[in-house]
């Protein structure tokens, strides 16, 4: 299977190595011997695909509480996954059942493209099978165009038809997003020396039930109707297809006239008004059908006629263009591993489908698991926004949804605790970090005085809080989410002196000197007694947990919680970024991302003490080794969470069991925009990241650090790694590092309102620094690190490899994904079961 394709570098070698051996391992109670056999798909309609578990499952739905599917995951029965499931020939796809979406920013709702291939729209779907037995199909190796842009692609082969199949959303022309159109084509083409037959059909159905994302009422009292090339449902349009069909009421009945559900007991999952082409080809001939689907079925006569105006080519052609425009708009990074640069576009598109219209206003959600507005995500989803040059959509989507929601107290409200008072400071720090970074990044001061008297009163929320604490910190609470615990979440401090930072920066550019001055005293006494929490509750070996003080797990914090729900690694090691709470040398620092990694599994954070998997938290760990310098650490973490991306860089939010079925629970399907936001703006900070000077407080020590964590499939000869008007909170950044045998030269373009203290580029961990040469008026070597002042536009370094750089790479990189601590349930007074296991 492909991840990236075409790396030589030893890192991304261990990598794909990895990734072909994934399943050749032990498990605790099966042993995989032999070449393994391809799982069979059943002939014939409403076929399930082995290798995947039972697809009856339950229908999804929001969780009142993320940690709530806990039973449910609990009693679902596990089991490995099938290796035949993965396709050498095919991109790589983490999650057995992924799926991806369609759409544009801001549609009500976004389309599905099922890990089987289906289109769901919650109000129909539209679902596919070929060859002469029907087979089902199954689309995990699926890719957007180009590896962003959201025409989604694939490809499979049967003897000698090579099918291909394209799937792609778009408003008509003046009808708006309302009700985009869904569109599919498939191609076969002969692709042998002799005639062969291709076939390819497909059905409506209602709902597949199978990780599909919510969905409308059903009734068996509908009626559908088939033309040449419609097919409606209760007199409202389903779907079109091109002439030529061979049509069919149900599988194995033709079609002959109008029918009602109950005539053939139709139910959710049953496939109904087929469409099926059968066709000789030539050798190298090739037959082509389209599809076009709106995403609710309309009896609309002028939608219809624009519809039926509407072709697949000038659709695909209008919709790609619209998307490039979009994103070359904005910042442009580029990277030699192809994968890597895809995976950052990607993951703004995934953010950009998932924003959505509450009530007439523009609101960013978290995507399919949680389609709603949650301030603690979306503070990073609105960064990517910032970090890529888009921040019209951070100002639409985030701020004003979460300025909106601050309560009398100041206090920013945060969904998950609508129904439930007092509120907990859950996303307090985050929304007043994203307002003032949004300003500060724009230089926005209309911006900036629209939103001071939000951000005063959420400054006062947390002077009154902090002053009437007995720690002098932020309100203790509930187990509401993420960390589980009673007491003082250790992150809603951190993110709040983070936020009254920016506060503080926000009312100096606005020349509130009042304000600020005000503000910077109740910054001091802030951070001393965080500082001081932290002192009291580190552990011996330099852990910081996930409260401050003393705190309350398991069923004292909430009746029907276990032991092992609760006290979960979060962001309790947010310590030297983003907050910049203890210096990167602290030893508390290095104590706690190395507690929390003995919890890792298949080279990731887990959730729940190795209970789950968790994917894009792991973000965290490695943004507190790139702040700590240690490169080799950061870049093993960061393959291993693309790793545990699907082909479009869809991650997923939790609820998967190391070494198992690689299934997360139907109710939460990927994407998760969360998770998409932390790997795009991951990418970004590998190579340009504001760092120092207590989060800009001290102008004088603020670095801006660029090329400073490179991966060695970065640095061959000719390889080029760049950003073009890439935004700073110092302002835009033009800069490119072409490698060459043995040097590396940096040329830099600013345009700053205010300069960093230096630019800091970090010596990559496999090379030695023998020369270099700049125009910088100050420059000095730092460690590893090159210091050179704001003023330099050229850098040339001349370096060597290590000898032995990446000796044991390769087996460090296989070893952190194989070693698991593992779930094994839990004891009588309801702790973790943790083993370390290796298979």
């Amino acid at each position: 299977m492909l991840l990236c394709t075409g790396v030589a570098a030893t890192l991304v070698i261990g990598v794909v190595l990895l990734v072909r051996g994934i399943h050749v391992h032990v498990d605790r109670d099966v042993a995989t011997k032999g070449d393994p056999t391809p799982s069979s798909v059943p002939s014939g309609m409403r076929a399930s695909h082995d290798g995947f578990g039972s697809t009856e499952l339950p229908a999804p739905s929001i969780p009142s509480f993320r940690a709530d599917i806990a039973d449910l995951e609990l009693s679902r029965p596990v089991k490995m996954l099938d290796p035949a499931t993965d396709k050498a020939d095919e991109p790589w796809c983490y999650l057995a059942k992924s799926t991806t979406v369609i759409g544009m920013p801001f549609q009500p709702d976004v389309t599905q493209i099922t890990f089987d291939g289906a289109v769901f729209t919650k109000n129909a779907e539209l679902c596919f099978f070929y060859g002469p037995h029907d087979r089902p199909l199954l689309a995990r190796g699926k890719r957007f165009l180009e590896g962003w842009i959201p025409v989604v692609q694939y490809a499979w082969r049967v003897a000698d038809i090579a099918y291909e199949i394209e799937y792609f959303a778009a408003p008509l022309e003046g009808a708006g997003i309302d009700n985009t159109v869904n569109f599919v084509q498939i191609h076969m083409k002969n692709a042998g020396s002799q005639p062969q037959s291709g076939r390819f059909t497909a059905a409506l159905r209602h709902n597949g039930g199978d990780y599909r994302f919510g969905g409308s009422g059903f009734s068996t009292a509908w009626k559908y109707e088939m033309s040449d090339t419609a097919a409606r449902r209760d007199g409202k349009l389903a779907y079109c297809f091109s002439a030529g069909a061979q049509r069919e009421s149900v599988p194995g009945v033709g079609y002959k006239d109008s029918f009602v559900g109950g005539r053939y007991a139709i139910n959710e999952r049953s496939e109904c008004c087929l469409a099926s082409y059968r066709r000789e080809l030539q050798p190298g001939e090739t037959f082509t059908a389209s599809f076009k689907m709106p995403r609710v079925p309309t009896a609309d006569a002028g939608y219809l006629a624009k519809l039926e105006k509407a072709d697949y080519t000038t659709s695909r052609a209008l919709t790609v263009a619209w998307w490039r425009d979009l994103l070359t708009s904005g910042a442009k990074f580029s990277f030699p591993e192809k994968c890597v640069e895809e995976a950052m576009r990607a993951s703004l598109v995934h953010v950009l489908l998932a924003t959505r219209v509450d009530n007439g206003h523009r609101m960013q959600t978290d995507g399919l698991p949680y389609p709603i507005f949650c301030p603690t995500g979306a503070v990073e989803e609105g960064l990517l926004y910032l970090l890529t040059g888009h921040a019209k959509f951070s100002r639409e989507g985030v701020i004003d949804n979460a300025l909106r929601r601050q309560l009398a107290s100041g206090l920013y409200h945060d969904f998950w605790n609508e129904t439930k008072f007092p509120c907990p400071p859950a996303g307090h720090g985050h929304v007043l970090y994203i307002a003032t970074a949004t300003v500060l990044f724009t230089q926005d001061k209309t911006l900036g005085e629209q939103v001071f008297p939000s951000v005063a009163k959420a400054v006062a929320y947390i002077d009154e809080s902090t002053r009437t604490d007995p720690y002098g910190l932020m309100p203790p609470t509930y187990p509401y989410d993420n960390e589980m615990i009673d007491g003082h979440y250790a992150s809603n401090n951190y993110w709040s002196l983070l936020g009254l930072r920016g506060a503080i920066r926000l009312a100096s550019f606005l020349g509130r000197t009042s304000e600020a001055d005000e503000w910077t005293k109740l910054e001091q006494r802030f951070e001393a007694n965080i500082l001081k929490g932290i002192a009291a509750s580190a552990k011996p070996d330099g852990y910081v947990p996930p409260g401050l003080y003393s705190y309350i797990t398991g069923k004292k914090a909430r009746r029907g919680f276990q032991e092992y729900e609760t006290e979960c690694d979060w962001e309790n090691m947010l310590l030297a970024y983003p907050a910049e709470i203890l210096a990167p040398e602290d030893p508390r620092v290095r104590g706690t991302v190395d507690h929390v990694r003995k919890s890792y599994a298949e080279g990731i954070m887990t959730y729940r003490h190795g209970m789950h998997l968790h994917q894009y938290i792991t973000a965290n760990q490695i943004e507190q080794y790139m702040a700590m310098g240690d490169s080799y650490t950061a870049l093993k973490d960061f393959y291993h969470v693309l790793l545990h991306a699907g082909p479009t860089y869809e991650g997923f939010e939790n609820l998967v069991r190391p070494w198992t079925d690689r299934q997360v629970d139907p109710g939460c399907p990927s994407p998760h925009a969360w998770a998409s936001a932390k790997l795009g703006t991951l990418i970004r900070d590998l190579v340009l990241l504001e760092y120092g000077g207590k989060c800009g407080l001290e102008p004088n020590k603020r670095e801006l650090w660029l090329f400073h964590c490179l991966s060695p499939a970065w640095t061959r000869p000719g390889d080029v790694i760049s950003f073009d008007d890439a935004p700073t909170e110092f302002g835009p950044i033009t800069a490119k590092m072409t490698c060459g045998q043995d040097e590396a030269t940096v040329t830099i373009a600013a345009k700053f309102h205010a300069p960093p203290a230096y630019y800091r580029i970090r010596i990559p961990y496999f090379k030695t620094l023998k020369s270099y040469e700049t125009d910088a008026k100050l420059y000095r070597v730092d460690g590893d690190c090159l210091l050179v002042s704001p003023d330099a536009t050229r850098i040339t370094m001349r370096w060597q490899d290590k000898p032995a750089a990446h000796q044991g790479t390769v087996g460090d990189l296989l070893q952190e994904y194989r070693k698991a601590n593992s779930f094994d349930g839990i004891d009588s007074q309801g702790r973790a079961i943790v083993e370390g296991h290796s298979p």
